[in-house]
Formats: structure tokens, C-alpha cells, sequence
């Protein structure tokens, strides 16, 4: 009440945290169960305020477990739903406004997220769903993300907008002659999400699986995409006629110079990890060291302008982590690291460290010797809220021998409800290792062996007790129709140099992921871990 008649608030908000849930246990919301004891909480508050309606409203979010809605449920219809993840279609009914709640990433994606048939398609289907109010989550990055963040705007007056045309009018705009260039530079990159799903009436305006995992991102791009948008960027800036035009083709210039360098890291130790060992490892490590200059030299020179981050949370530190909205998560700059310890090692078991001595700075001299090993036992993981009933289904896992063992059973499973209805249920293993802190860094090797068919896999590592997110691994593969196997093998130090946690014992989890693309698809394999004891002061 204060808030509508002292603060002048439009909306007054109930909506849920994010992350852990806090329920009421008192005797008639435990009998009354969850989500229902939520929405009759809702549901008093909104009666209660209803005087003030119109204009003011309760403010709901449909997201975590208070999504999907009751059966019967009947909002007063002075509450707005902003519903997340592009369930709409479940919340038809069941609220007089709903509000779609969109993630629209900038940030965390190397390679553009620029889903221009989704942004037309949801338009449009926001419209017939009767949706009144929108938010989304973008933390752009302008030099990629402006002609979305213009384009939505101008979708949300005008649902039956042409895409292509409002596309062609931001570039004329922004770059002048340059224009149809760029628009083209602009589309290569909308291409990549051309064939993605309509699930539950929407497509998704961010491939989550996607979001801040730069190994599935490059999977889907070539040399030949980078070199042809170079030759687009490069168009307009010989037809540039004015320093305003000349300016913002310089921002894009360097974002994406940054992408085209991540992209040559990333697969250079995607490589290492499943065993394409350099046959120079001078060169090579010469290559990541130009590389990593590279783009430090990129990043300085985005923080020389502050304009171009004007009105977004990111910033120049926050493309490479380790934070992000305020936790650590996994970097490409500790994937880099992995690859080349992971190189050092196999160097240095073939006998050939004596190739590197004499290149290598100080801190990674120690690396180049054949470590004394000690046997990590693997403990699996039941389960894990990431990787709900609905949409995952655990492996048949055994970890009795030390090491995990893991097969996927049926693999006909589909999700039976929700916006990803009718697709296949996702597979998952997990192990976890403890380590100590020892005498010497904290690193261990992981070899895995996985056959498969008809799937794209994920390998991913995670350090829950510091909270730092997909640290420091991140693999992707996709197999074909006929079975195949493959080695995979990654060096990982699971705690930061200059974390507080370097003193304290930690635990580290494996996580392997399957995505079926038939019902006969299937994966099997195992992994094994040893600690790597370097003699390192």
C-alpha cells in the first residue's frame, strides 16, 4: 500500500530469488503444497491492493519452481505474470497479464548471438498470446548486439515489422555507404540460428547450452565465416565518410578481431585435448603467446573506450571473466591453460622436453618434467538440480573400481511437457574427486575414453566449492551416425594460484553431458584421474 500510494511504484513485485528456494513450512502451506501455497499467498496480497487496480499490479515471476502454474490456477487480474524460458504457452489462462521474460545474452557469446528468425517469429507470437510486458536479460555488446537491442524495439510496436528492412535501415543509419555490407556481416552471423526449434510456439532468443561455453559456440563457425565477414568490415571501412561511421566500424573491428583470435585459441586446444599434440611445440606455444598478446592488446584497447560500453554492464574485464554478475565462472583463459599443460605433459612423456627448456618462461619450466602420479578416486554423483527429471535423465553409472563407468540405457526418452516437448531428454554422468593442498600446485589429469553415435557430447569440469562455475574445461563433440570412438585427456589445476582456497582442501566434479539426436543413439565410457605431483616450490 505504501508503495502505491507514498512511492508512486506501477508495479509492486512477489517474485521468486533466483537460485536456492525459500518455502513456508507452517502447517496450511506444507498441506497445501508448492507451488500452491505461493499462489494463494499471490493471491491474498493481490485482493488485499485490489482498489488500486487500475493502474497498480502485483508482479509475479512464472520461473523456477513456481513454473509451470497449478491446473486450476486463476489469478486476480490485478496480477502480472512475467513468464521466463519461453513458456507462454502453458500460462495462456491462467493470469489477465502476462509479460514475457526473455534471455537475449550479449555478453558470454564469443561467436554473435543475433537470432533474427526467432526476434520476428516471437514478435509475432507475443502478440497472439496476448503479452502486455517485456524484459529481457542482454549485457550487450554493442559492436555485436545493437542492431538486436534496435530491432526488438522496434518489434515490440510493430510485431508484423520486416526484419530484413529494419536490419537494412540500422546499418544505412549507422555505417552509411557501408551499409549493405555490414548488413551482410550482420546476417552471416544471424544464419547460425536459422534452424533453430519453435518449442512451445517460441524459438529461444539465447541457445542456452550455448551461453558463456566458447567450445560450443566455434563449433558452429569456420575460418570461412571470419573470413568473410573481414571482407565485409573490411567493404564498409573503405566506403566510410565520416568519422561517426569510421568510429563504430572501428568498435566492430575490434570485438571482432577478439572473436577471430578466441576462435583460433579455442581450437587449437580443443585439438590438444583429444590428442593432435603439436608436432612443434615451440611453434605452438609461440602461436598461443602471439595470441594471448593479442588479445590483451584487444582488450586494452576496448578499455580506451569507455563509449563503447556506454549503457551496458559489460565491460572490457568481463569479456574474459573470471566473474560474471558478481561469481566466478569458467574463461577461456584457464581452458588455455589446460592445453598447455596438457601439451607440456605429453611432451615431456615422449622425451622431448629438452625442445622446449630453453623457450620456456619460469613459471612453466616445471611442467616440462615427468610428474610422480598418485591414483584420485572418482565418486559419482547421483544427482543434481541443474539436471531436472524433465529434461535429463541420468546414465547407469559405477564407480566401484575407483574410475566412472558410464552408458546411456534407452534413449528414446522424450520430455513430455514445456517448451522443449516432443525432443529428447539430455544424459548425464558426473564424478566428483576431493584434493587436498599439498605440497606443490593442485593438478590432475583426467583420460577418458567415450564411444558413441548419433549425439553431440559435452565434457565440462566444476569446482562448486568455489563456486566458480564451468571451471576450467570445456569440450564439445559431435558424432555421426556411425559409431565412433575417441580419447579425450585434459590437464586441470582446479584452484586459481591466487585463490584464497589454494590452502584449504577442495572438490572437483566431471561432468559428462549426451544429446541424442535419434532414439537409437547411445554413449558409453569411462574416465579415470590421477594427481600430477610436480616438483614445484
Amino acid at each position: 500500500r505504501a508503495a502505491f500510494t507514498e512511492e508512486h511504484a506501477h508495479c509492486f513485485s512477489l517474485g521468486i530469488n533466483d537460485g536456492r528456494r525459500v518455502q513456508c513450512e507452517c502447517p496450511e502451506c506444507t498441506a497445501a503444497g508448492w507451488p500452491q501455497a505461493y499462489y494463494t499467498y499471490v493471491t491474498q496480497v493481490a485482493e488485499a491492493v485490489r482498489e488500486f487496480y487500475p493502474p497498480h499490479i502485483i508482479g509475479v515471476l512464472g520461473y523456477g519452481d513456481v513454473d509451470p502454474p497449478p491446473d486450476d490456477l486463476v489469478l486476480p487480474e490485478n496480477v502480472l505474470v512475467l513468464v521466463t524460458g519461453g513458456r507462454l504457452a502453458r500460462w495462456q489462462g491462467h493470469a489477465t497479464h502476462l509479460g514475457a521474460y526473455e534471455y537475449a545474452y550479449g555478453t558470454g557469446f564469443w561467436v554473435p548471438n543475433f537470432p533474427l528468425k526467432a526476434m520476428a517469429h516471437n514478435a509475432r507470437a507475443y502478440r497472439d498470446m496476448g503479452v502486455s510486458s517485456y524484459h529481457a536479460e542482454v549485457h550487450p555488446v554493442w559492436a555485436f548486439d545493437a542492431p538486436k537491442v534496435y530491432l526488438q524495439s522496434r518489434l515490440l510496436w510493430d510485431p508484423d515489422a520486416d526484419v530484413d528492412a529494419l536490419l537494412t535501415e540500422f546499418c544505412a543509419a549507422a555505417f552509411g555507404a557501408g551499409g549493405p555490407a555490414m548488413e551482410q556481416f550482420y546476417l552471416r552471423w544471424a544464419a547460425l540460428r536459422d534452424d533453430d526449434p519453435v518449442l512451445d510456439g517460441l524459438m529461444q532468443p539465447t541457445p542456452m547450452h550455448l551461453w558463456r561455453r566458447s567450445s560450443g559456440q566455434f563449433a558452429q563457425v569456420t575460418d570461412g565465416d571470419y573470413e568473410f565477414c573481414a571482407a565485409r568490415l573490411d567493404e564498409a571501412q573503405g566506403l566510410a565518410a565520416t568519422d561517426g561511421q569510421r568510429a563504430r566500424l572501428a568498435m566492430v573491428e575490434s570485438f571482432f578481431e577478439y572473436s577471430r583470435n578466441l576462435f583460433a585459441m579455442n581450437r587449437l586446444a580443443s585439438g590438444v585435448f583429444s590428442g593432435e599434440i603439436p608436432g612443434e611445440a615451440v611453434a605452438a606455444l609461440d602461436e598461443l603467446t602471439e595470441r594471448t598478446a593479442r588479445r590483451e592488446a584487444l582488450l586494452a584497447e576496448m578499455g580506451e573506450h569507455p563509449e563503447w560500453f556506454t549503457g551496458s554492464c559489460t565491460t572490457q574485464e568481463a569479456l574474459t571473466g573470471p566473474n560474471f554478475e558478481g561469481r566466478a565462472s569458467w574463461t577461456l583463459n584457464a581452458d588455455v591453460n589446460s592445453a598447455i599443460k596438457t601439451m607440456l605433459l605429453a611432451f615431456a612423456e615422449d622425451g622431448r622436453a629438452d625442445e622446449l627448456l630453453d623457450d620456456l618462461p619460469d613459471a612453466l619450466r616445471p611442467y616440462v618434467a615427468v610428474p610422480a602420479r598418485s591414483v584420485l578416486t572418482v565418486k559419482m554423483r547421483p544427482t543434481h538440480p541443474w539436471y531436472r527429471d524433465t529434461r535429463y535423465v541420468s546414465m547407469q553409472v559405477d564407480d566401484t573400481e575407483g574410475r566412472l563407468e558410464f552408458e546411456t540405457g534407452a534413449t528414446d526418452q522424450r520430455i513430455e511437457e514445456g517448451r522443449d516437448a516432443g525432443h529428447w531428454q539430455q544424459h548425464y554422468a558426473m564424478g566428483t574427486i576431493g584434493m587436498r593442498p599439498d605440497a606443490g600446485p593442485r593438478v590432475f589429469v583426467c583420460d577418458m575414453t567415450v564411444t558413441g553415435r548419433a549425439g553431440s557430447l559435452r565434457v565440462t569440469t566444476v569446482n562448486f566449492a568455489l563456486n566458480m562455475g564451468w571451471t576450467p574445461i570445456d569440450i564439445a563433440r559431435d558424432f555421426g551416425d556411425e559409431e565412433e570412438t575417441i580419447h579425450l585427456r585434459f590437464v586441470v589445476e582446479p584452484v586459481y594460484p591466487d585463490s584464497e582456497w589454494i590452502e584449504k582442501p577442495t572438490a572437483h566434479d566431471i561432468h559428462v553431458l549426451w544429446q541424442p539426436r535419434a532414439d537409437d543413439s547411445s554413449l558409453r565410457g569411462g574416465f579415470c584421474v590421477e594427481r600430477l605431483l610436480y616438483a614445484v616450490p
